[in-house]
């Protein structure tokens, strides 16, 4: 059985909530400009109408994407072997064994990682449950010749 915690820092049904959300805010108002548009004369305004339509979905998913804070870590497993830190929807999964690892630590009330090559690596959201806890639950998963 392998020893390890999973913690979630944020649910991935919450991004892809707030992503659509925006989305759809988005395409709403192009919608709204597209009819207004339409009424009037000529195909000129059909078309613009289309097109701020078009841009108003981009614009909603580009905010929406952004709001999902990309490239911060939602889920953390510990295990002897290493951290895995899993980014939101369309982020990269890490694998970092515990030679990698240099420091683990709660700055601004969020997770951070640092590798020895230099890379940080962040909490998507601000963690306020029992830090300390949280610390020697990862700690405890280290292998002794590694801390």
């Amino acid at each position: 059985m392998d020893d390890s915690i999973t913690y979630q820092f944020q649910s991935m049904a919450m991004q892809a909530l707030v992503c659509c959300a925006l989305t759809f805010v988005g395409s709403g108002l192009g919608c709204a400009f597209w009819i207004d548009f339409r009424r009037r004369t000529g195909r000129g305004w059909a078309r613009a109408g289309t097109v701020v339509w078009v841009l108003g979905t981009l614009i909603g998913l580009g905010f929406g994407m952004l709001s999902t804070q990309p490239g911060q870590v939602t889920r953390l497993t510990a295990s002897r072997s290493g951290l895995r830190l899993e980014s939101g929807l369309l982020g990269p999964t890490v694998e970092l064994a515990w030679s990698e690892v240099r420091v683990v630590d709660i700055q601004r009330d969020r997770l951070v990682v640092e590798t020895g090559r230099g890379a940080v690596f962040t909490s998507a959201v601000v963690y306020r449950g029992d830090q300390q806890k949280l610390l020697w639950s990862i700690a405890a998963r280290r292998p002794a010749s590694d801390q």
